[in-house]
């Protein structure tokens, strides 16, 4: 295993011009060799990572999930767009996806980390948007339907759903969709989607509730 780590170190160069953040472990849990993105990014030292187990970096929330990739690891399987939590000097966390390989017989631990906390902070916004605008809608009895125009596929809210009384297994298309709407709302939607696709330009239309199956 030293050799390993030698032969490694000898490569520092080739870790230091990476963006991402390069490491070498050891199935005993220590950091052998990292890169100096680890640092810039976490804000520890070398010394200081390479001194404790990196488990104690890792979020308390995540740490089962990262035992368990490093168990599958130390059983010679790829781990690939694995994402936990590491923690910074400052006491805040960044996010981090792995690829991960090992070699079974030096027990050591080839990886690289990407920084995605911020992909993963806009996912959380968009997911918190999506819980609040499904409470609003529910709330509200209001519902949204998309309408892909090149392939007329239908995609509903779940309030749509719920104002209409059919279960989720129920496909929408865009002639059922429409059946649900009385005469006139009916072909207001029908008008309001064919100028759509003739300006490309949002067309509000105010209906009448859809009547239920």
């Amino acid at each position: 295993r030293e050799q390993a780590i030698q032969k490694a170190q000898r490569y520092q160069r080739l870790f230091e011009v990476s963006n991402s953040m390069a490491a070498i472990a050891g199935f005993d849990g220590y950091f052998k060799v990292i890169n100096e993105a680890w640092q810039s990014r976490l804000g520890f030292s070398e010394e200081e990572l390479l001194a404790r187990p990196f488990v104690e970096f890792v979020h308390p929330e995540d740490v089962e999930a990262t035992l368990a990739e490093a168990a599958r690891l130390a059983e010679g399987e790829e781990v690939v767009s694995f994402n936990n939590r590491y923690r910074c000097k400052d006491g805040s966390y960044r996010w981090l996806s792995w690829r991960s390989r090992s070699d079974t017989e030096q027990q050591l631990i080839y990886a690289f980390a990407f920084d995605v906390t911020e992909m993963m902070e806009v996912r959380e916004r968009l997911e918190r948007s999506e819980r609040l605008l499904s409470q609003t809608e529910r709330l509200a009895r209001v519902g949204g339907w998309v309408l892909d125009v090149a392939t007329n596929a239908v995609t509903w809210s779940d309030e749509v759903y719920r104002i209409h009384e059919v279960g989720r297994d129920f496909v929408p298309t865009f002639d059922t969709a429409l059946d649900f709407y009385p005469g006139e709302a009916r072909n207001e939607v029908a008008r309001a989607i064919e100028q759509t696709r003739r300006s490309g330009e949002a067309v509000v239309a105010l209906l009448e509730r859809g009547i239920s199956a």
